[in-house]
């Protein structure tokens, strides 16, 4: 994209979603990129225990979407009733023949990996890693690189966990360590070097780990941002470049090269439970945040990689931005489908104008 303007989003729907959601992830796979599936977390009243401090059921979902290019609404295909999810990501290749896989990790602690065969989601595998939440994952291919697949995922103990998946779906826990004190709220491959995995906590540290050492002590440890730090992501084309952001409202902008301080940072106003950089060849200086009570923005690299700037917000007045994700069809670089989670809603909309 040209230099920096502002643009005004346009909303396209908003549905309510039953129960609460908090993850949204647009297939990357050509042939499906008009589908994206919904995460869902449900906390309920235990009916067999009415103890006025029982702990609640932890219910989940997942929603299979489909866009419809005639109405650009969006049509449930499919729903599966799972454990209360946390995060969802598709590997950005085919692997379960050929088929598109899509990775959950859930409040029970467990990995789960669904096959997108057709318009169905099928259940492969699924690993526990821990009697707690599992918070985040991240694949290794974000270059789509034609390395075996692994899987990073982070949990409630602090820990990082590295699983191996055969090319049946079969899941083996290749390294997991102790990353942080408090609960490892996120975990980020490097795509350009996946011996090296970075991790963010609730101790307000952002962490590199460098998996040829066996992970026994960090490589460096940031104490830049003043709050848990909750989401990351490495650039999928640039090897160098990696944002994190916070409970502290910051989007920090990395070079990996040069690790000690951030290269710049931009506040959008509220705390940022995910970053997505936008996988258009053409808007690949993007950068989608979903920040909690602050609403969704789209941030702006600067052409010197030097600024970070917000050009796009749509407000939510107040609801907890938690999921989004970037369409990954070329035909709509600008499309973005979100959720927020109390009011258990669901929205579809694009954040910039482009050419028809």
């Amino acid at each position: 994209m040209a230099e920096s303007s502002t643009f005004t989003p346009t909303l396209l729907e908003k549905v309510n979603t039953e129960y609460t959601a908090d993850a949204v992830e647009w297939c990357p796979i050509p042939g499906n990129q008009d589908k994206c599936v919904i995460g869902l977390y449900q906390l309920k009243d235990d009916p067999d225990n009415t103890e006025p401090d029982a702990p609640k059921l932890r219910l989940g979902r997942v929603l299979l979407m489909q866009l419809n290019p005639d109405t650009m609404k969006l049509n449930e295909i499919q729903r599966i009733d799972v454990e209360a999810v946390l995060d969802i990501k598709w590997l950005t290749r085919t692997q379960l023949n050929e088929c598109p896989t899509l990775g959950i990790a859930t409040a029970s602690g467990n990995l789960l990996v669904f096959s997108l065969q057709g318009d169905t989601l099928v259940s492969v595998t699924e690993l526990n890693l821990c009697s707690e939440l599992a918070l985040s994952l991240d694949w290794n291919d974000g270059k789509q690189s034609s390395s075996p697949i692994e899987v990073a995922v982070s949990d409630q103990r602090g820990h990082v966990s590295v699983l191996a998946m055969s090319s049946e779906g079969a899941l083996e826990v290749v390294e997991s360590w102790k990353a942080h004190e408090h609960p490892a709220w996120i975990t980020a491959f490097n795509y350009f070097d996946t011996n090296i995995v970075y991790s963010g906590g609730d101790d307000c540290r952002f962490r590199g780990w460098d998996r040829r050492t066996g992970c026994s002590a960090p490589t460096f440890v940031s104490r830049r941002h003043d709050m848990g730090v909750c989401s990351m992501q490495h650039h999928r084309t640039n090897d160098h470049l990696l944002v994190t952001g916070s409970y502290d409202e910051t989007v920090k902008l990395w070079d990996t090269r040069a690790i000690r301080q951030p290269v710049t940072e931009v506040n959008v106003g509220g705390g940022i439970w995910r970053l997505k950089w936008n996988p258009s060849n053409d808007h690949q200086d993007l950068l989608l945040c979903a920040a909690m009570h602050g609403g969704f923005h789209v941030v702006q690299l600067g052409e010197d990689e030097s600024s970070l700037d917000v050009v796009s917000s749509l407000d939510t007045d107040g609801e907890l931005a938690y999921g989004a994700s970037w369409c990954w069809d070329p035909k709509y670089p600008s499309l973005v489908g979100s959720c927020t989670f109390y009011n258990a809603e669901r929205q579809l909309w694009t954040s910039f104008d482009t050419p028809q």
